[in-house]
């Protein structure tokens, strides 16, 4: 994973969930280039990454395919965090809030 695929995953996810730092939230960075975000540890700390991950399993949809769809992907990141790693659950877990973000 490149640098750029980091810090665009981490904006992803922060702005996913709502991320906010010391003085500041996510969205004052509407528009900044991912390197003027505050860090981010979404790809590296367990702790960041499933805080995502228990948002994205809360998601609720009332279209029936939308359900079987994020079921799929549930399914996928978990898999990902048991057996694959914090890289690749991280890099699951952006594909699946791009997918969301389509949607919505």
């Amino acid at each position: 994973m490149t640098k750029q695929e980091r810090l665009n995953g981490n904006r992803i996810i922060g702005e996913f969930v709502g991320k906010s730092f010391v003085g500041s939230h996510i969205m004052d960075y509407k528009g900044a280039p991912n390197e003027a975000l505050p860090p981010m540890k979404y790809h590296i700390n367990w702790q960041w990454l499933m805080r995502a991950w228990y948002h994205f399993v809360e998601l609720r949809f009332s279209d029936g395919m939308h359900q079987l769809k994020h079921n799929e992907l549930k399914t996928t990141i978990g898999y990902a965090i048991l057996y694959g790693g914090i890289e690749l659950a991280f890099t699951n877990l952006v594909e699946g809030i791009q997918w969301y973000n389509s949607i919505k």
